[in-house]
């Protein structure tokens, strides 16, 4: 059975074959999680908006709500990247 853009579980290079064994999820929900994919800003919740603050003062000093929020109002799209979940 093919699913999103016409792969299945063996076309997945053996990065993602040892991860996608470990889940019980179809190769497409995979794919939706595990591959980056560009979205309009606009369209970030406001989940997304945290988890994307957390994650830049876990790696910068000094960053303020203010201005990652500043910043971000500057942008039209966002890449989200996603990780594996074991």
């Amino acid at each position: 059975m093919r699913s999103l853009a016409g792969f299945t579980r063996r076309d997945a290079g053996p990065q993602y074959t040892a991860l996608f064994h470990r889940t019980s999820h179809s190769m497409s929900e995979f794919l939706l999680e595990n591959v980056p994919r560009a979205m309009p800003r606009d369209d970030l919740t406001a989940a997304q908006r945290a988890e994307m603050f957390e994650l830049l003062t876990r790696h910068f000093d000094g960053v303020t709500r203010k201005q990652f929020e500043s910043d971000l109002a500057e942008k039209n799209w966002v890449i989200l990247l996603g990780a594996a979940r074991a």
